[in-house]
């Protein structure tokens, strides 16, 4: 527990002294696309459709997560990393986290100094795929994880 607060991983050194924040957010479908495609599963052991989560979601919930612990981050000059999982039915291509944190709206890294970037990971053939996105106007910029992870 770091300030009150308890980010999934906090990186101290020998002096507790805070160093890095990193913390996970799991995206999910949508309630109703997920309760069609479970049920759907449940009934026929199948289901057919395009499985993609609005970017406007996206860019919520990024939003959402990086304001739990910006202040903590901030106050620490510390970097602060997002680990964006992408659960199997919410499973997202990197280009579309790419087109969400550089793009969309001018772009979701230009509303969050504090983030230093973003680990965006899936499983893609029953393996895990890791890709990094450094944030151009960060605060401050990861010391741990390397600057392209995965691409």
């Amino acid at each position: 527990m770091i300030d009150g607060q308890t980010p999934d991983w906090s990186l101290l050194d020998d002096k507790k002294r805070l160093l890095e924040v990193i913390d996970v957010l799991t995206l999910h479908q949508r309630s109703e696309k997920e309760r069609e495609i479970t049920t759907s599963i449940r009934s026929t052991d199948l289901w057919t459709g395009w499985i993609t989560i609005p970017p406007d979601h996206i860019y919520r919930k990024l939003s959402d997560k990086a304001g739990q612990y910006a202040e903590l981050a901030r106050n620490a000059n510390a970097p602060y990393v997002l680990a964006v999982y992408g659960d199997f039915i919410a499973s997202l291509s990197p280009e579309e986290i790419e087109h969400v944190l550089y793009v969309r709206h001018g772009g979701w890294f230009n509303t969050a100094p504090e983030v230093s970037g973003l680990i965006y990971f899936r499983e893609k053939n029953f393996q895990f795929e890791f890709n990094y996105f450094s944030n151009p106007v960060a605060l401050h910029q990861s010391t741990v994880v390397p600057s392209r992870v995965g691409r």
